[in-house]
């Protein structure tokens, strides 16, 4: 072979076209079956994203559920879509609940640009039980969704256990459909970045954690972070009730037009986002 880069692939060498935005050539191995091949990579995984999801992907083999503990822009649906798409290869199913529709929508967006074609499940439309049955690998639905009527009671109709993974996005929120999986012998894998909530340990076998934020900074992963407040705050426009300030609506709408605190902080973002001479949306 030609002397190109290697990498480690966590999405078999099927989906390797998953995660392009700038391609590269490079040798990909395979992390799951242990073959080499040559070919494009676009996004390539860091070595405490391989780990981690080798050790879900251990769990999985085992019929253990498990839980992901990992912080907040680790790369949790990155890690995710790979496991999903070794599911798939494996003529596997994947159901991800998440606690909102606004997570739900994000999920979608995210899948669909890894190119796993999600089916978001709706409670309105009434032809969803058919597309269920007939047609997709990966469905994404809300908690509350799943615990309503529709569902409750009724999981195994709708997703055959023996089929499917299911992934639990936000666990440290522990809903009633979340328990009736568990109950029901489904394999499950948390995802959170909060993992000692109270119940959990009765769902998953398994805490696998990831690099802490402390270490991410340190390689260079992540950056230091800043973090920007006005210089001064007034709370004369609040009322105090056994010695706390609240917040009713009437101090909302002056908190608002008190221009003395919210300019400053403006005034101050506005400073940073030119920082470097290019502008930052963030």
């Amino acid at each position: 072979m030609r002397n190109v880069p290697r990498v480690h692939c966590l999405c078999g060498g099927m989906a390797v076209s998953i995660f392009c935005c700038t391609p590269s050539y490079c040798l990909i191995t395979d992390t799951y079956n242990g073959k080499t091949t040559e070919g494009f990579l676009m996004k390539v995984m860091r070595e405490d994203q391989q780990s981690v999801c080798r050790s879900i992907w251990i769990e999985i083999k085992k019929g253990l559920s498990s839980l992901l503990n990992a912080p907040t822009g680790w790369g949790k649906t990155f890690a995710i879509a790979s496991i999903t798409s070794e599911l798939i290869k494996r003529g596997k199913k994947v159901l991800i609940i998440v606690d909102r529709t606004v997570l739900s929508d994000q999920t979608v967006n995210e899948f669909t640009i890894n190119n796993l074609a999600p089916i978001k499940i709706e409670g309105h439309k009434r032809e969803q039980k058919a597309s269920l049955d007939l047609f997709g690998s990966v469905f994404i639905a809300t908690s509350q969704l799943l615990g309503g009527k529709r569902f409750s009671g009724k999981l195994e109709q709708y997703f055959d256990p023996k089929e499917f993974v299911v992934f639990v996005d936000e666990c440290h929120v522990i809903y009633n459909a979340h328990k009736e999986f568990a109950s029901k012998g489904y394999q499950m894998v948390g995802i959170t970045a909060t993992a000692g909530s109270f119940g959990l340990a009765d769902l998953y076998h398994q805490i696998i954690s990831t690099t802490s934020p402390a270490d991410l900074i340190e390689s260079g992963t992540w950056k230091k972070p800043f973090v920007y407040t006005a210089q001064f705050a007034d709370s004369n426009f609040s009322k105090k009730r056994n010695g706390d300030y609240v917040l009713d609506d009437e101090a909302v709408e002056r908190l608002y037009k008190d221009k003395r605190v919210l300019d400053d902080t403006v005034t101050r973002w506005a400073s940073h986002v030119a920082m470097g001479g290019y502008y930052r949306k963030t």
